[in-house]
């Protein structure tokens, strides 16, 4: 089974996320903030297939920057964020919360899990 790491401290938004990421067949590891996985190991995070980020956790961009550094380090990572600040950050993948449905999500997010690793 395929894991994702999930981190985002909407209360409202991050079961549901959740919900839909294991009805998709995923095993999901959720945390509400940054903190929580600052402290983790490369090596732990490389287990995952994927690690998600909301782009504004904690109320700044701070989502954005550690996927940067995340994806530097070759670690398949990407933001889901309301907010498109993809020209401030143009080499980060992202996915838009609110601009489809949860499936379609999923979807996306299948089809780059497939992609990476190939």
């Amino acid at each position: 089974m395929k894991s994702i790491l999930y981190v985002d401290d909407d209360s409202a938004y991050r079961p549901l996320f959740v919900d839909a990421l294991k009805a998709g067949g995923y095993e999901v590891t959720s945390f509400e903030t940054l903190k929580s996985i600052e402290g983790l190991e490369v090596k732990k995070l490389r287990e995952y297939d994927l690690i998600i980020l909301d782009g504004s956790i904690d109320a700044k961009k701070d989502g954005w920057k550690y996927v940067e550094k995340l994806n530097k380090m070759g670690i398949n990572s990407l933001v889901l964020s309301a907010s498109d600040l993809s020209e401030e950050f143009k080499d980060v993948p992202y996915l838009l919360k609110g601009r489809c449905l949860m499936f379609e999500l999923v979807k996306e997010i299948s089809n780059i899990i497939s992609e990476k690793r190939n």
